[in-house]
């Protein structure tokens, strides 16, 4: 019954077909990214393109699979819980196709495992955030703070407690970015995917 509902839910062919549009862009702009170079002769800092792919992906996610009430009703409460909890997980690492496709554009041999710990990592806090502030909310927020992360970078200093990589970094942060893509299942699965708060927010969205 769960399985039939996640896999028969228009939203998740909707975000399906999201994630493959941006792994194509990603694929065709894998080699590129935006430069940052505000603070000469401190070392520039790109922002990859897949990885921007990735960020847009998850923050569409939170919108896409955001939780409606008429879906609910075909599920018993326990049951959409779990409906609730697999979208999120589901959501927090699709994004990762988006980061290996534009890894295809990459000459052989390039390290491409840091990058998709990233997409994870940002992609498993806009899932979860989203139940308490808002899908747009958080995705908007998450794009905000992905490009002010690497400005501050660029002009102040390394940020190397956020479980972010940047060049010529290569770390991986796959104890974190696990950690919250369970601590993002259980908030959506103790909130079917929404508090009463944001739940208003949504109502007068639609």
């Amino acid at each position: 019954m769960i399985l039939r509902v996640i896999l028969t839910s228009r939203r998740v062919v909707i975000y399906l077909a999201t994630i493959v549009l941006l792994s194509a862009v990603s694929w065709l702009l894998g080699k590129t990214g935006i430069l940052i170079n505000l603070a000469f002769p401190r070392p520039q800092i790109r922002l990859p393109y897949p990885e921007i792919c990735a960020v847009l992906g998850g923050a569409l996610g939170a919108v896409i699979l955001r939780p409606r009430f008429w879906e609910w009703d075909r599920v018993a409460s326990g049951r959409a819980s779990i409906v609730a909890a697999a979208f999120a997980l589901f959501g927090s690492v699709a994004p990762a196709v988006i980061v290996t496709a534009g890894a295809l554009a990459l000459p052989a041999g390039s390290p491409v495992a840091w990058r998709i710990c990233n997409a994870v990592v940002m992609c498993a806090v806009i899932f979860l955030c989203s139940p308490y502030l808002g899908g747009a909310v958080t995705g908007a927020a998450a794009i905000v703070l992905y490009f002010a992360h690497g400005l501050v970078n660029n002009l102040w200093h390394n940020l190397s407690f956020v479980p972010i990589t940047r060049l010529p970094n290569h770390n991986t942060h796959w104890i974190t970015a696990s950690a919250l893509i369970a601590l993002a299942g259980i908030a959506h699965y103790r909130t079917r995917g929404a508090t009463a708060w944001s739940q208003r927010m949504f109502a007068r969205d639609e």
